[in-house]
């Protein structure tokens, strides 16, 4: 995906989760809680479930982290639309049917769920 077509799809986003509906861009999902509230969720690379510790579930949370802020610096619109809001951010795993909630970082903090 390029560049123009990556903040095309950042523009999408930002009308559809204002009124509600979650955007998947690339491997982040969107969504808005609360109106003020951005959470942003990426799933871990790890196939299996029991693989993953805390020191996997960090770096692969600050990969989210580190993807969003990608998309920030090249979205004006997205720049704009987080001034207002909260991010949170949220590491998942992915069984095929659903997924479990690893690890998430709100308010600075980030808090572990479910892990090895």
């Amino acid at each position: 995906m390029g560049i123009e077509e990556l903040k095309n799809r950042i523009k999408s986003a930002i009308i559809i989760i204002v009124d509600g509906q979650p955007f998947k861009i690339k491997d982040l999902l969107f969504s808005i809680t609360d109106k003020n509230i951005l959470n942003v969720i990426g799933w871990t690379n790890q196939a299996a479930f029991d693989t993953i510790d805390r020191e996997i579930a960090l770096t692969e949370l600050g990969t989210v982290k580190s993807k969003f802020s990608k998309m920030v610096d090249i979205s004006n619109e997205l720049k704009e639309f987080i001034k207002s809001r909260k991010v949170e951010y949220y590491l998942n795993y992915d069984y095929g049917k659903g997924s479990i909630e690893i690890c998430s970082e709100i308010n600075s903090v980030t808090k572990f769920y479910n892990y090895k």
